[in-house]
């Protein structure tokens, strides 16, 4: 186990990102959902569309 954390902290110090930790967890993903598990919109959806009018309550 200690050889994938230090694998895991050098490859995110050659990429430059400050959480190793996120790559354990995108090989994670990788490993049970595939490539598709990866391309996946992450966060929350808007709660309005901007395509929508606003209405106005007088």
């Amino acid at each position: 186990m200690r050889r994938w954390v230090n694998a895991y902290q050098s490859l995110a110090n050659e990429l430059g990102i400050n959480n190793p930790s996120m790559i354990a967890t995108w090989r994670s993903i990788y490993l049970s959902q595939g490539i598709e598990g990866l391309s996946r919109p992450k966060g929350r959806p808007p709660i309005m569309s901007s395509s929508k009018p606003n209405k106005r309550i007088n």
